[in-house]
């Protein structure tokens, strides 16, 4: 294993790897990924004309649970119920005892903060799809880079 960055990058040598650590080092990813897939997608699907509807902020209390604002919104509290044991399910899956109460808040941290980026993102590509075909369908504002020019002005 060699450090190009020290600290921000650690590239893993596959020639260094025998078939079974290579397995080993897939093992929670291949649990840990199609579950943060799967709930995100579930999550958007059963709330996205409400998540469409409101600020791109509003899913950022229903992942954590909690809101500065006061109390969360029926919707809020079902997200956060959905949420709260699949995270738990994930850091479970590092197979991490003995975690200090910091450590543990970190990785909580960094799930949480991955569902509120995926769903994010599945918000504003919608918008942006839906921005994108209402300009193709007025016949303005719509760019074709592969369209071709005729005549000149």
């Amino acid at each position: 294993m060699e450090q190009k960055y020290p600290g921000t990058y650690v590239k893993f040598e596959s020639s260094s790897l025998k078939t079974n650590d290579a397995e080993d080092i897939l093992k929670i990813s291949r649990a840990v990924g199609p579950l943060i897939e799967k709930t995100a997608i579930e999550i958007f699907t059963a709330y996205y004309q409400e998540l469409l509807m409101e600020p791109v902020t509003y899913i950022v209390p229903a992942i954590w649970g909690a809101s500065k604002e006061g109390r969360l919104t029926v919707s809020q509290h079902h997200i956060s119920q959905k949420i709260s044991p699949i995270v738990e399910e994930i850091i479970n899956l590092f197979g991490l005892d003995g975690l200090t109460g910091a450590q543990k808040f970190a990785l909580v941290y960094l799930v949480r903060g991955l569902f509120v980026s995926k769903i994010i993102y599945m918000i504003e590509l919608v918008k942006n799809q839906r921005s994108s075909r209402q300009k193709a369908e007025k016949g303005g504002g719509f760019f074709d880079p592969l369209a071709e020019t005729i005549g000149s002005a």
